[in-house]
């Protein structure tokens, strides 16, 4: 009995995960306040994803087959970075003060980018587990994380970047306050309004294979329905109305920052290495 209390209060503790790092624990130590140093911010995020490893090996089934004992860690290392992304405690600086640290910005986006492996690592590890014995129709799933998965390859990159092109920008006499509408136009903005789309439908949809595999509760494909719904709207609505006609419901923005289907994956793999199980079979 005490040692379910336990298992609870350990995923209590773990489920805000990465919304911890953007509070005291390590806002305070952000390289964009007080003149911190990146070198002991990152020291600090790691100290603290161990600790979270720690605790998140108390609540792992270590009956799940090997494949999904990888995807959900994969997964959960995903919770682990956005912590770090998410206690820098401040939006990406995509001005021309961004020139006098731009490693904060490669920082972040090195972060974002090293996501985008880890969940394509976890989706191939779910996939081969299952794919002689899923229903044919979960095989179309390829084609969505395809251009999914391709838009973050664009987007981190492009922003890990951005201070290199600014750079460049304004050597040639260009004005700096002009650099954003040229570098990431409102065609690119919105065609990432129909790649949030695919991202979170994958995301629901790898979910809803787990929970029929018997490895995902009912009450966990409810929850990610709900804010893959809220994610898909947000998408949609940007792609057609247009980032800046969207971008004053702040609460629902909140969907279309990278942390969005990021904070959900970490979610997923958090419930799939925490589901008790009797072998973690995919069927």
């Amino acid at each position: 009995m005490i040692k379910k209390i336990l298992h609870v209060i350990v995923i209590i503790f773990l489920l805000p995960l990465p919304f911890i790092g953007s509070g005291d624990i390590l806002k305070k130590f952000s390289p964009y306040f007080n003149e911190n140093g990146l070198g002991l911010y990152i020291a600090l995020s790691i100290a603290c994803g161990l600790v979270s490893a720690i605790a998140a090996y108390y609540v792992t089934n270590k009956a799940l087959a090997k494949p999904l004992l990888l995807a959900g860690a994969s997964l959960f290392v995903i919770g682990i970075s956005m912590t770090s992304v998410l206690g820098l405690g401040a939006q990406p600086d995509f001005s021309i003060n961004m020139l006098q640290h731009p490693e904060r910005e490669h920082y972040r986006y090195a972060l974002l980018f090293l996501n985008a492996l880890l969940f394509a690592a976890a989706f191939f590890m779910i996939i081969r587990n299952s794919w002689r014995t899923t229903a044919k129709w979960h095989k179309w799933i390829v084609l969505l994380f395809i251009p999914a998965f391709a838009e973050w390859l664009w987007e981190f990159p492009h922003h890990f970047f951005l201070g290199t092109h600014l750079q460049q920008w304004i050597s040639q006499g260009k004005n700096a306050a002009d650099f954003m509408v040229n570098y990431t136009p409102e065609s690119a903005l919105r065609a990432g309004g129909i790649a949030r789309v695919l991202q979170y439908l994958v995301i629901l949809w790898l979910a809803f294979m787990l929970f029929k595999s018997g490895v995902l509760k009912k009450w966990v494909l409810i929850v990610l329905t709900i804010f893959c719904a809220l994610g898909c709207f947000t998408g949609i609505a940007i792609a057609v109305l247009g980032y800046a006609s969207f971008a004053k419901l702040q609460i629902l923005m909140l969907f279309f920052i990278p942390a969005g289907p990021f904070v959900l994956s970490y979610w997923t793999g958090l419930a799939l290495l925490s589901k008790r199980t009797n072998g973690g079979q995919m069927y």
